[in-house]
Formats: C-alpha cells, structure tokens, sequence
C-alpha cells in the first residue's frame, strides 16, 4: 500500500506570483481579503484587523439596539428581518453587493404585493432598503469586521414627483365633516386633524407628543418627529385643551405619558397609545365618506401640505419652511432670509384666525373648518 505525502508549502515565489496574479487582476484590497476570507473555516475566523467575525444574526442585535428613534426602526424593521431571515446565519464578511441588491429587489416586490397602496411602484421601499443596509454595514465597518462597505454600491430609485397636494377649502370642509360625523372615536380622529392641520404635524409627531410637550400658558407644543429632531410651534387654546382632557381621561398623567390614546377597551383604565394604523383607519373611512364630487386620496400628510401652502401664501417660502421644520437649501440666501419663530407665529394666527398670546398681528377670528383659509 501506497501512502499519500501531504501536500508540501508553496514556496516564496509561488505566493508571490500568486498575489500578485490577484492585484493585476484590478481587484482592490478589501475585495481581496474578501475573497479570501470566504475560504476560510467559519468557526472563530479573524477579520483583517484579528478581530472575531461575527454573523449577521450576532451584528443586527447590537444595529437594532442602536437605534433610538422608534419610528427610524419601525421602518427599517422588515428590511433588517429580511436581511436576518436570508443572511443571518452568515458571517457579515461574507455578504456582498449582489446579495443586497438581490433583497432590495425582494423588498420592491413585497411592497407591491402588499394590501396597501403602493403608489410610489415600490421606489419607497426600496429606499428604506438601502438606508437600512447603510446601517447595518457602516456598523460592521466601522467595528473592523471587514474592510469594504457593500452597501456604498446601493443606489435609491430617482424620486418620482410627489402627488400630494394641499387641500382647498370646500374638500377641508368635506373632510372635516366626515371626520366629526362617525367612526368609533371621533374625538381622537378630530384632534389628530387638526394638528395636522393647524399645526403642520408628521404622523410621528402625533404619536410622540407627550402631556410634557404641551405648554397651555404660552400655547406652544414641541414636536419630535423626523431623525430625532424636534420643532416648537404655536397651537390653538381650544386644541390644546382638548389634547390634554383627552389625554387624562384615558389614563395620561404624567408629563412623559403619550397625550393622545385610543378609548380604553372593557375594564381597562388606560388605552393604547395612537399608532400609526388610526391614521390608516381614518384616511380610508374620510376617502369612503366623502361626497362622490370630491374625489381625492386623503392622508394625513394632504393636511400638512394644506398647513404649509397656507403659511406660503401668508408669509412666503422662508416662514413655511420653518413652519414645517424643513432644512433650508444650501443656499446664501436662505441662509440670510431664515424666518424667526415670532413670524412664524403671527403667519399661524392669520391662518387659524386666532391670535396667539405671543403675535403682534391683528387677526380676524374665522369660523368653520379648522384651518380653512
């Protein structure tokens, strides 16, 4: 019987001819290390900085805890699951672009075939994708996992023009009365349009606002909405008083607890706190009330552009923008004209009709519709 010699050493030479083979083929470094770490044993592999590889199951735990706005994680939630469910088991150093760009693909599909409509042909989804993957391998980069970032390749679809529009004043009419005529808590659905309205409020705004946030002696209420950042705007006595009575009749007493809730459900003292689905439940009662001559997708960001194009017309572009807590462009302009919170102020009270404790402007006090100028 023969006996087999075990394979002897490259030489010197060979591993250099070899390497070298590898950098005239164009790859770069880090696609280099790449490669070759995908051939070594999983069980305690080193990154290129002799660091444990961990898998993308092990990476997500610690990306998840990250992220603090709960309406950021809320968003990206399926996109990390669809990541976990497809690649979770694998080491972070061995997922690359193709298989990224083989799940944003996935999320376009999913959204498109999902109950709700999809007007945007999935371009949304697969945005929240892409900024998700950034998370997820900025992190793993940036922890010296590996040495490249598949997800920098990622590339969002060209945002496609924006159907949403304000409303005129006969469809906020309509809308407000179909809101106050029925449903199984008007009371909520009423507030919620009208800081929409009134005060140029983001759905997660709605859902973040806290007793805390309301000041009634001054009539101001802070908003924490988009990427953590928070906004101050004037609200209306009346609205203001109604968020709170709704508030500590549904279990709301401390500064800190959600201000609007759902009613209580049987014995219970305390309801939910507002999610995004009541907006969702609203949107589609109003569009199914609404007279058959006014024929429009009502949700409530149509209110906040409603909010925003009146302050324009009142005050111009400068104001609006810091109404609605736009970033103002890179412009000097901008820069020189930004509106102070005292014209945004008395822009609102011409809007609402009523004078806020803080304006220095005469107002005529207005009926009807909240906001229907």
């Amino acid at each position: 019987m023969t006996t087999q010699s075990p394979p002897s050493e490259p030489s010197h030479n060979e591993t250099d001819a070899a390497l070298q083979a590898l950098v005239d083929s164009g790859l770069s470094p880090a696609q280099i290390i790449t490669a070759l770490s995908k051939t070594m044993p999983k069980a305690g592999r080193l990154s290129f900085a002799g660091k444990v590889v961990p898998t993308i199951s092990e990476v997500l735990v610690n990306v998840r805890a990250g992220i603090e706005n709960q309406g950021t994680l809320g968003t990206w939630a399926r996109h990390l699951d669809r990541l976990d469910a497809h690649h979770g088991t694998s080491l972070c150093d061995m997922v690359d672009f193709d298989d990224l760009e083989a799940l944003g693909r996935l999320a376009r599909t999913e959204a498109l075939a999902g109950p709700k409509r999809c007007t945007s042909k999935g371009d949304g989804a697969v945005e929240s994708h892409v900024d998700a993957m950034h998370r997820v391998f900025s992190h793993i980069q940036r922890s010296r996992y590996r040495a490249d970032n598949p997800a920098d390749f990622l590339r969002k679809s060209k945002r496609r023009k924006s159907t949403r529009r304000a409303l005129e004043s006969d469809e906020m009419a309509e809308v407000w009365a179909v809101t106050c005529a029925g449903g199984d808590d008007p009371m909520l659905d009423a507030i919620m349009v009208r800081l929409c309205r009134e005060c140029g409020v983001r759905r997660q705004g709605a859902i973040n606002l806290t007793i805390g946030d309301i000041d009634l002696a001054t009539q101001l209420v802070t908003l924490r909405e988009k990427g953590d950042k928070s906004r101050v705007v004037p609200i209306t006595k009346g609205l203001a008083e109604a968020i709170v009575t709704l508030a500590t009749e549904r279990g709301s007493t401390r500064p800190s607890d959600p201000a609007l809730r759902y009613l209580p459900k049987g014995l219970q003292p305390i309801g939910r706190p507002l999610s995004r689905k009541r907006f969702e439940t609203w949107a589609k009662r109003v569009q199914r009330d609404l007279p058959a001559s006014i024929t429009i997708p009502v949700s409530a960001h149509w209110l906040r552009h409603t909010a925003g194009r009146s302050i324009e017309r009142i005050a111009g572009q400068s104001v609006a923008a810091e109404f609605l807590g736009h970033e103002h462009p890179a412009s000097v302009t901008y820069t020189y004209t930004k509106a102070c919170a005292l014209e945004v102020i008395n822009a609102w009270s011409i809007m609402v009709g009523e004078k806020h404790p803080l304006a220095t402007v005469d107002v005529d006090v207005q009926d009807g519709a909240p906001g229907s100028r």
